[in-house]
């Protein structure tokens, strides 16, 4: 479910398959399978894996007793806390050649991020430490749609880029066609003139 989250997520800022992002791929220098691989403009990538601590979050939705709730709270961040920093030592940023150094980890629910942090607040500055950036689908989105503005800035430049060429070479074009022309112009007029004298030659010593 997490994974279908962040797909749905990725298609919803605008990206593709296969073109901006890749799916449970192997990675380039091992057999592990990172969730998604973003491509970046600058040809750069970003990885992104989907957790789904729910064990303890299961319970705590379903009590509403104080203390228990507080036990529960604290039992789910341990859970994301033990993710991430399982999903650290894979060091998926090292497994790439030209990757971020990071891994954006997903939770598939604002909440069940939010209830994290709630009851560890080191997590999220562990995480950074550790190269593992917690993530709701919220903040996901908005990511991904710099993401794709960014792919989208590119090609306007590589289209301008483009017309500037095809500008020049129009020019090159235009300028020998106007040579050519000038001329003709010119081998125009001679054969006018030869025309002219060949006539005046006619009248005046052919002709009589």
């Amino acid at each position: 479910w997490g994974e279908l989250k962040i797909r749905s997520i990725l298609e919803l800022a605008g990206l593709k398959e296969g073109i901006h992002f890749i799916y449970n791929k192997k990675t380039e220098t091992s057999s592990d399978r990172p969730d998604y691989v973003i491509n970046l403009s600058d040809d750069k990538k970003l990885i992104i894996d989907s957790k789904f601590p729910f064990t303890a979050f299961s319970e705590l939705i379903k009590t509403d007793h104080p203390e228990e709730r507080k036990i529960l709270t604290k039992k789910h961040s341990s859970e994301v806390r033990s993710q991430m920093e399982s999903l650290s030592k894979k060091e998926y940023w090292n497994q790439y050649k030209d990757a971020a150094p990071c891994v954006i980890m997903v939770l598939p629910t604002e909440e069940l991020l939010y209830t994290a942090f709630q009851g560890d607040e080191n997590l999220y500055k562990d995480g950074v430490e550790k190269n593992v950036y917690l993530c709701s689908p919220l903040n996901l989105l908005a990511m991904m749609q710099v993401v794709y503005q960014g792919h989208t800035n590119m090609n306007l430049n590589e289209n301008a880029q483009n017309i500037i060429l095809a500008a020049k070479e129009l020019l090159n074009v235009a300028s020998t066609f106007a040579e050519d022309f000038r001329k003709i112009g010119v081998h125009g007029q001679k054969l006018v003139d030869f025309q002219r004298k060949a006539a005046k030659n006619y009248e005046n010593q052919l002709k009589p």
